[in-house]
């Protein structure tokens, strides 16, 4: 009897370990949204190309940006296959540009940025997992300050009617919580 329990834990070891292996990794479309962001988009897109999850594509859109944005963007990421850049010649705002955006996302997830966003080279692999293993529709990691990166912006939101909200988490201080 003890073999056999044995066999059974060492069989669903090994099953485990070959599920883990060919299980397929979920794909993910990042939708930028850049309004007159030129200052910030190199740093932004850099960021995100540097992540270490391996199943993702970005797709950028420019909200009538009036900067040079989407011709810096043609420019230097134009010939990248992860990226696929949009315009919009109408300010369509935040809601209605990421909309647009989406519309055009393959992936099985979303993620949503504005181009103001550095992102860790972790992050995408991270919130991939969390949501995964908490099957939850709506994530959101920790946002630091871009111009104070060990002050948090917010950890999430609360609202309250008629639509009024806070972050939390705000102005206190990041030490890895």
């Amino acid at each position: 009897l003890k073999n056999f329990y044995q066999n059974v834990v060492q069989n669903r070891n090994l099953y485990q370990l070959s599920n883990n292996l060919t299980r397929k990794t979920v794909s993910v479309s990042v939708i930028i949204l850049n309004h007159n962001g030129r200052e910030f988009i190199k740093e932004c897109l850099d960021s995100v190309l540097q992540s270490d999850y391996p199943n993702f594509k970005v797709i950028i859109l420019d909200n009538a940006s009036t900067d040079n944005s989407y011709q810096y963007l043609l420019e230097n990421y134009g010939g990248n296959d992860r990226i696929k850049i949009l315009r919009s010649d109408n300010q369509l705002y935040f809601a209605g540009g990421n909309n647009f955006a989406a519309v055009q996302a393959q992936g099985e997830k979303l993620i949503f940025l504005n181009s103001d966003t550095d992102v860790d080279k972790n992050w995408l692999k991270e919130l991939v997992s969390f949501s995964e293993a908490n099957e939850k529709w709506l994530v959101q990691p920790k946002i630091l300050f871009w111009n104070k990166k060990e002050m948090i912006d917010n950890v999430g939101g609360r609202y309250v009617f008629p639509g009024f909200g806070f972050g939390i988490g705000r102005d206190q201080k990041d030490i890895g919580q």
